[in-house]
Order: structure tokens, then C-alpha cells, then sequence
């Protein structure tokens, strides 16, 4: 008894989630919204906080309704389909309701009891028929043989049919639809039946450990998502995940009181697939990025540093920034100060890891904080669902929460100690692969800051536009930008005229199907290299070709790239032998700023409704834009 209090008290709050805030009047809340009804974006709010077991419940109900009622949007629809070893009813709503935070309204379908390949593709029926967008792999090291045996059984045949059947799962949903599988790792017994010796054995600890590896590599060599369950239950203790009684009452594969963390979990990964990760830091600065306040104690006086506890927690807060950099999630600066002492320890500083130069938008005046949010969001083009604040003050962390609810805030107590864990363990930055374009973001960024003051000294677009000497790269797709051109189809929302989704499988089916055109466009002018920046995927079929896709980066808006793409497709499409294009604009909450995009560039309206607008464009009867951009075209050998 005492041995099991002490490991729930260790683990509890990492379990409650403490990145989220507590609201006391949240089950009044809960109940309201399930008999009154609400919006996507109420669900949203409400999925942002701390929840118990019972909230979940009265929770899913809400989205149940909501769901009856056509009332989930702006919420992004995904479907999971779940199957594994053990009881998995209880897992499919807490992942529904967990998706909630992240904006995404995930739908699920459970297996039946131990169910795995019979259940995708046996008597028992297809989980795949309505083929979902994910499928759920949760196994249980029991079950596959490689714990809870006989310890002198021999490990490398358990671990062989273990990874056969994790082949025979993938490439079975492979071939019955286009859902990605997400496999969980799996975590190790809390007791070690060798002691310390385990590690060295063919025991328990031994084949969970290299099955986990071998997971992770076929998943990096052939496609799919991992949620490393292991680390999960690691972070909470062993002892705790595993609930011996109810596994052997009931077959649940871990303690009924984690499945709001368990769930946080595989709705985080989920929702990264389909590309709403966050992608901006914004850092408070005093008792923030630094302990004490500048303007008040001085440049010699801010904690920052090695040698004392607090300066090493603000220490830890940069380095967390840094990393996060490096992988491509921009960081900004908002804080109330003069901008001339908040900029001194990023100039002075000798202990600062963050400089000026790791900032992409630094705002620093005596305005109120939900206001310089939404400065931050037009500085850098992004909607404000892309922000992520860290701030230490209780006050202005309510003040952001209340006026604009899309930001998320990270809660944070007065211990700096916790702050740099607290939002990495947050989920926001939840990240499926880094590409070579997430790694150069932020000095993207920094130079269409240079672009800007480039643009105000012409004397008009024009010849700002021939002043930047910018160069495309024409290719279709290929394997090696597959992660970029993911990333771009399931991030882009403002200019895109479809907003259509697809997963890594579905582009490779583009990528490989004769009746389909496909083209990333590569960007750079003197200030240096934008990365891919466009995507166009056109389907041909009885009628002539028809843009199910075009989307373009927000970075390069303004710079008539769209026109060099059009001259590039009609001349493509005529060589081909077609004589027409349809192009789609179907609206949505982001893209009004394309309304009239196929209109400006020559299109000729066919039909509309209100879902949607047909237009097309006789290719014989078109005459070039020629736009300042030198063209290049690459020509792809695929694999």
C-alpha cells in the first residue's frame, strides 16, 4: 500500500498534466456545453485545460453532440482506427477528446478484443472499409511474448514473430487504404527479474528494449509514426503505468487513471501528421528568458548562468529556445519594457545563449500583451493558432487566454526550474520528422526581414522585385523533398486554394501515378534560399487536367511566383496535348486571400456554388506573364 501511495505521489504531476491550466468551474462549464451545444472552437477552449477522468466524459459527450449537430468546425476532421492486445475501449474517446486542444476533431473506431490483423483484413471485419487516416497500433509486450513467461524461454523467436507481425500490420493497412500506422512503443515491466543484470540477459527489460529499437528503424526505413509509450510511462514511473489488477481483471494495458496522458499523447502525434504543430515560441523576458527585471535591477543584475540555481533554470529556458530553433520553430520576443533595455542583455550579456539573431520578431513596449500578439502574428504572417507564449506572470497568461483563446499558453508555476520541461512536455512543438527547410526557417525569416527594407527603398514593385535577382527551380516531386512537400500540403492554409490534406502515402501515390502532375517550385533571390515554397498536383483524367492543389508559402506572397507557375503548367499541359485547364477554389476560414486568384490570373468562371467555384482557362488562347523570375527546370530520376 505504502510502496504504491508513494510511486502515484511521485508520478501525479505529470499526469495531471500541469502545462495545462486548472479551472474550478469546469465541470459547470462541461455540463452547459453539452446541453446548450457549442462551436469547434468552444471545444477547443474547454479541451485546453486539465481534465479528470469524469471531464473527459462529460467532455466527449459535448463533441458528441457538436458532432449531431454539424457544429465542429473549425476543428480538422482525422479519423483513427484502434487495434492491439488487451481492452482498448476506453482509449478511443479520451484520444477524441484529447485531439480537441490540438484543433483536431479525431473520430475513432476500436477493434475487438485482441484483435490485430483480423481485424483490418479477416472474419471479424475491416476497421479499413471507411479507410481512415491513421491506424493505431497499441501491442502489449505480454501478449507478444517478450514479458510475463517463463524467463528461461528462448527471446529471439518471440521477438521475431513480434516484429512479423508488425510487418504483417503495415503491410496490410498498406494495401486496403491509405492510412499511415502509429505504432506505440512498448514500456518495460516495473520489475526487474535479474536486477540490475537485466540489461545483459535475454530477459523481459532485454527484448522490450531492442524490439522498441527495431521498431523505431523500420518505421524510420518504411513510413509510419511512432508514440514512444515507453517514454510516457517512464516519465510517470513504471509502477504506476502498470496496473497489475486491472490487466488481470479486465486486460487494460495500463493504469485507467493515465488515459488522459496516455491519449494527450497519441492525439499530439496525430495532430502533427496533419500539420498543426505549432511553430512560433514567444518568450516573456523578465522571470522568464532571465530572472529579475532589467529595467529595474540592470544588465549586472539579472540571474542568468551557471553557479547559482536560478540563474541556471533561466539558463535552461534559452537552451530549450535554442533547440527548438534549430528545428525550425521561430522564436519571438514580447515583453513590457523599452525596447532599448530589453534588447541590452541579448547585445551585452555574456551568459545569454539567445541573441538578437535567434529572434525573428522582438516587440518590447508598454502595450498590453494580447495586443503585441497579434503584432508578432502579422510580423510574421502566420495566424495566431501558430503562437505558443511562455510568460511567468499569472495575470498576463489570463489576460492572452481570455482575448485571444486561439494562442496557446503555457501554464507555468513560480519555479523557473519547471519552465523549459513544462513546455516541452506540452505537445505543442510535437514534431513527426525535421527537414532541411525546418532547419533553415529561421534564417529564412531573417532575410525577408532584409527583403522588407529592400522593398520600402524602391520605388515600386516593380523594380523591387528585379532588384531581389530571385531564381525558381522547377522539379516534380521526388523522395528526397517528400518530408518538405508533406509538411507544406497539411501547414499551408492561407494561400491554398483547396486546402486538401494528404499523408506521405497518399503524395507517393502522386509522386508515382502516370494521370497525375506534380511540381515543387524552389525559391531564392540574392538574400538567399526560400526553401520549397510551392506545390501544384494536377489530376488528368477523361475531361483534361484539373488543379486539385496549389498552394504557396505566405513568405513569397507578392512576388508573382504564381504567374511563373502558370507559364510553366501551360506550357507543360500543352506538350502534353491538352487545350483547356480547370482550376478549384473551395473557401475556408484561412484562404480568402486567393478568392480571386484564378480570376487575376485569366481563368474564366464555369460554375459555383456555395461550396465551391470551377474555372477554366483556354491554353492555346494564353498569353505568358513573364514575371521577373528566372526559370530553371529540373528533371527528377525517381528511385
Amino acid at each position: 500500500f505504502w510502496a504504491k501511495s508513494w510511486f502515484e505521489q511521485v508520478s501525479s504531476s505529470v499526469a495531471d498534466m500541469p502545462w495545462l491550466p486548472h479551472d474550478e468551474g469546469l465541470k459547470r462549464k462541461l455540463v452547459k456545453a453539452r446541453e446548450d451545444g457549442c462551436s469547434g472552437n468552444e471545444l477547443k477552449a474547454l479541451g485546453s485545460h486539465r481534465l479528470s477522468l469524469a471531464d473527459q466524459g462529460r467532455l466527449h459527450k459535448a463533441l458528441v453532440a457538436a458532432r449531431a449537430a454539424g457544429q465542429t468546425a473549425p476543428l480538422l476532421p482525422t479519423s483513427v482506427a484502434i487495434i492491439g492486445h488487451g481492452t482498448l475501449d476506453l482509449i478511443g474517446p479520451a484520444i477524441e477528446v484529447a485531439g480537441l486542444r490540438f484543433g483536431v476533431d479525431i473520430s475513432t473506431k476500436t477493434a475487438g478484443f485482441n484483435q490485430t490483423v483480423q481485424a483490418l483484413d479477416g472474419l471479424g471485419g475491416s476497421l479499413l472499409k471507411d479507410d481512415p487516416d491513421f491506424v493505431l497500433v497499441a501491442l502489449h509486450p505480454i501478449e507478444l511474448g517478450l514479458a510475463g513467461g517463463d524467463l528461461g524461454r528462448d527471446g529471439k523467436a518471440a521477438m521475431g514473430q513480434a516484429l512479423d507481425l508488425v510487418a504483417q500490420i503495415r503491410s496490410t493497412v498498406e494495401r486496403m487504404s491509405s492510412a499511415e500506422c502509429i505504432f506505440q512503443t512498448l514500456p518495460s515491466p516495473p520489475v526487474h527479474e535479474l536486477g540490475s543484470a537485466d540489461r545483459g540477459y535475454d530477459s523481459p527489460q532485454a527484448r522490450i528494449a531492442q524490439f522498441n529499437l527495431e521498431l523505431a528503424v523500420a518505421l524510420e526505413a518504411g513510413g509510419g509514426f511512432l508514440v514512444d509509450t515507453a517514454a510516457l510511462a517512464a516519465s510517470v514511473g513504471t509502477w504506476a503505468w502498470t496496473d497489475r489488477r486491472q490487466w488481470n481483471a479486465s486486460r487494460l494495458p495500463f493504469s485507467q487513471r493515465l488515459l488522459p496522458l496516455h491519449a494527450d499523447s497519441v492525439a499530439r502525434v496525430v495532430s502533427a501528421a496533419k500539420g498543426k504543430s505549432r511553430r512560433v515560441l514567444v518568450l516573456d523576458l523578465d522571470n522568464t528568458v532571465w530572472g529579475g527585471v532589467i529595467g529595474d535591477d540592470g544588465l549586472s543584475g539579472i540571474a542568468i548562468g551557471p553557479g547559482d540555481p536560478t540563474g541556471e533554470a533561466h539558463l535552461a529556458v534559452q537552451q530549450m529556445a535554442v533547440n527548438l530553433q534549430a528545428r525550425g520553430v521561430l522564436l519571438a520576443v514580447c515583453s513590457k519594457n523599452s525596447e532599448e533595455a530589453a534588447l541590452l542583455p541579448f547585445q551585452e550579456h555574456p551568459e545569454m545563449l539567445l541573441r538578437e539573431s535567434h529572434i525573428a520578431a522582438f516587440v518590447a513596449n508598454w502595450s498590453d500583451k494580447a495586443t503585441n500578439l497579434e503584432t508578432i502574428a502579422t510580423v510574421l504572417n502566420l495566424g495566431l493558432d501558430a503562437l505558443v507564449l511562455l510568460d511567468d506572470n499569472p495575470a498576463e497568461r489570463a489576460q492572452v487566454r481570455a482575448e485571444l483563446p486561439e494562442v496557446a499558453v503555457i501554464e507555468v508555476g513560480e519555479d523557473p526550474a519547471e519552465f523549459a520541461d513544462l513546455v516541452m512536455a506540452s505537445g505543442y512543438f510535437e514534431t513527426i520528422n525535421v527537414t532541411d527547410s525546418d532547419r533553415a526557417r529561421a534564417e529564412q525569416y531573417k532575410a525577408n526581414a532584409y527583403r522588407d527594407a529592400t522593398r520600402r527603398k524602391s520605388r515600386d514593385l516593380t523594380s523591387f522585385l528585379e532588384s531581389l535577382e530571385m531564381k525558381a527551380e522547377v522539379a516534380t516531386f521526388d523522395e528526397v523533398s517528400l518530408g518538405r512537400i508533406v509538411q507544406l500540403v497539411n501547414k499551408s492554409n492561407q494561400f491554398n486554394l483547396t486546402t486538401r490534406r494528404y499523408n506521405q502515402s497518399e503524395v507517393v501515390r502522386f509522386l508515382k501515378d502516370p494521370d497525375t502532375v506534380t511540381i515543387q517550385i524552389r525559391l531564392t533571390d540574392k538574400f538567399g534560399d526560400n526553401g520549397i515554397v510551392s506545390i501544384v498536383v494536377i489530376r488528368c483524367d477523361e475531361t483534361g487536367p484539373i488543379v486539385d492543389t496549389w498552394l504557396m508559402s505566405c513568405r513569397v506572397l507578392g512576388r508573382r511566383l504564381e504567374e511563373l507557375v502558370l507559364d510553366y503548367l501551360v506550357q507543360d499541359l500543352l506538350a502534353s496535348g491538352h487545350s483547356c485547364l480547370r482550376g478549384i477554389y473551395i473557401p475556408s476560414e484561412r484562404n480568402d486571400i486567393v478568392r480571386e486568384h484564378y480570376d487575376a490570373l485569366g481563368f474564366v468562371l464555369a460554375e459555383e456554388d456555395e461550396t465551391r467555384s470551377i474555372w477554366e482557362l483556354d491554353l492555346h488562347s494564353y498569353t505568358p506573364l513573364d514575371p521577373p523570375i528566372a526559370l530553371t527546370v529540373r528533371t527528377v530520376n525517381h528511385a
